[in-house]
C-alpha cells in the first residue's frame, strides 16, 4: 500500500511537465527531491524554452520556476537547466470529481 501511494508524486510530476512541453523543446534529465524538481534539457530556439518557463509558471503545481542556465551548445541548439517548485495540491487546481 505505501508504495502504491507513493506512485502518485512521480507519476503526477511527469504529467504535469509533458503537459508544459512546448514543441521544439525535449528534456535530458529530470530530479525531483521533495518539492524541488531541476529540469536540463535542449531546444532548437530561445523561445522555446521561454515558452516551456511561461507554461511551468501557468500551472497551479509548479512555482517560481527559474532559469539557472541556457547556453548554445551546438549551433542552433540550446541547453538549458531550470528549477522550480512543485506542489502536490494546488488551490488553484480543479477539485476531484465526486465518485458515483
Amino acid at each position: 500500500e505505501q508504495l502504491k501511494a507513493n506512485q502518485y508524486g512521480p507519476v503526477r510530476v511527469m504529467d504535469e511537465v509533458s503537459k508544459a512541453l512546448p514543441d521544439l523543446l525535449w528534456l535530458t534529465d529530470m530530479n525531483v527531491a521533495g518539492n524541488l524538481v531541476t529540469i536540463h534539457g535542449q531546444a532548437l530556439n530561445e523561445n522555446a524554452v521561454a515558452n516551456f518557463i511561461s507554461n511551468l509558471a501557468a500551472s497551479p503545481f509548479f512555482s517560481e520556476p527559474t532559469l539557472t542556465i541556457m547556453n548554445q551548445g551546438q549551433p542552433g541548439l540550446f541547453d538549458f537547466d531550470l528549477s522550480c517548485n512543485f506542489t502536490f495540491n494546488p488551490h488553484d487546481a480543479a477539485p476531484a470529481a465526486p465518485r458515483a
